[in-house]
């Protein structure tokens, strides 16, 4: 199948596009990045770097990859959470507004069939059972900042499974967990955890519903050719409280054991009001299953080291080859040692989408020195920095 996957190099779409490609899917990945697109050309799919937010060249290059199925993995999310800050989640809300509208339109224009695209499965309104199906409401009424996450989500939902013209499906992702997230060691909430700076809220009744990377972006290929179009919840098994999970990330991570929480926090926090999500209609209907059926199984899953999409070359001849292998392993090198610092990725500057040999714009070797020079670690608008969902 055709895919155009939008937010290739970020948190899920560094381990989709390998899994894409072992199930034989031609992938054409958006990403702002020219690092980023030298690497995911090096492992065999076909670069665009482009702004989303840059429609008329965006349905362009949908339109010459004729898709038949677009994934939409895009974020934009802050490297630490700051819920004293009303506006943490304005750059990501705009993506799933803004940025939804300008990939559905050019989806749609380019013929594309189906669009996978993802959401969050912890934004249930806190009353009634403790985990949820996809058809309970959702926390609309919300304070701010998460007032303004859940508005986005309701709007981006409701437009991608209710456009004329294409098949919708939403996954709803848990919390994730495994590298480039904040629970991995790099992450902000590791640092909070190690740190001691997170109390284990005794009698904490929330309920978190957690999920690996690597099963976020399975399912994400489960959906591409299974399931109705329609809202999924994409989590692991066992939903946990905080008194549940918390040691045991704490114990993961290194870190001494949470002390007790001081005073108790407020009803409407999280520890204490969040709802988890049954996975059971995405077993029936998508026929997936999460490899880590249990947040429990994934032994030490923050003390992973994040590490480059692996290098998997797709040649046609011996020089090709050579040549292929000497530029992903020094665009590799570069990624990782950009990786680490929280910034803006920057874009062409001409602001022009490229494809590498089949499409109109700057090209990757025409770029890399403007970019090279720069500071990168946004990846196609899921930042490479802990990110969470």
């Amino acid at each position: 199948m055709r895919v155009f996957l939008a937010g290739a190099t970020g948190v899920i779409g560094t381990p989709l596009v390998p899994q894409l490609l072992a199930a034989g899917h031609h992938v054409t990945a958006l990403t702002r990045s020219v690092l980023r697109a030298a690497q995911l050309e090096a492992v065999g799919a076909d670069p665009v770097v482009c702004d989303v937010f840059d429609a008329d060249r965006v349905r362009a290059a949908m339109t010459h990859a004729s898709p038949e199925a677009v994934l939409h993995q895009l974020t934009a999310l802050p490297a630490r959470l700051d819920w004293a800050d009303p506006g943490m989640f304005d750059p990501n809300n705009r993506v799933r507004t803004e940025g939804t509208r300008i990939l559905l339109d050019a989806a749609v224009a380019s013929g594309a069939r189906r669009i996978v695209a993802q959401s969050i499965a912890f934004v249930y309104a806190p009353t009634g059972d403790r985990v949820k199906d996809e058809s309970a409401a959702l926390f609309t009424d919300a304070p701010p900042p998460l007032g303004g996450l859940v508005a986005a989500v309701v709007e981006h939902e409701q437009r991608v499974t209710a456009t004329a013209g294409i098949e919708g499906l939403v996954l709803r992702y848990g919390m994730l967990y495994g590298p480039g997230t904040y629970h991995d060691r790099r992450g902000s909430t590791a640092d909070d955890i190690i740190a001691g700076r997170m109390p284990l809220v005794d009698g904490a009744t929330g309920v978190y519903s957690w999920l690996h990377v690597e099963d976020a972006a399975s399912a994400a290929v489960a959906a591409l050719e299974h399931g109705a179009p329609g809202t999924y919840n994409i989590v692991d098994d066992e939903p946990a409280t905080q008194p549940q999970w918390l040691p045991v990330l704490a114990r993961a991570l290194g870190a001494d054991p949470p002390a007790a929480a001081a005073t108790p926090p407020p009803p409407e926090s999280p520890e204490m009001s969040l709802r988890g999500a049954s996975n059971a209609k995405a077993k029936r209907e998508l026929g997936w299953r999460p490899r880590y059926a249990s947040w429990r199984e994934a032994s030490s899953p923050a003390s992973r080291e994040r590490s480059a999409p692996p290098i998997r070359l797709h040649c046609r001849s011996e020089a090709s080859c050579s040549s292929k292998w000497a530029s992903a392993l020094r665009y590799s090198s570069v990624a990782q040692l950009t990786r680490a610092t929280p910034s803006a990725a920057s874009s062409p500057s001409d602001g022009a989408c490229g494809r590498r040999m089949m499409f109109t714009g700057p090209r990757i070797s025409d770029m890399k020195r403007r970019n090279a020079s720069a500071s990168h670690s946004a990846m196609g608008y899921t930042q490479s920095t802990p990110a969470s969902r």
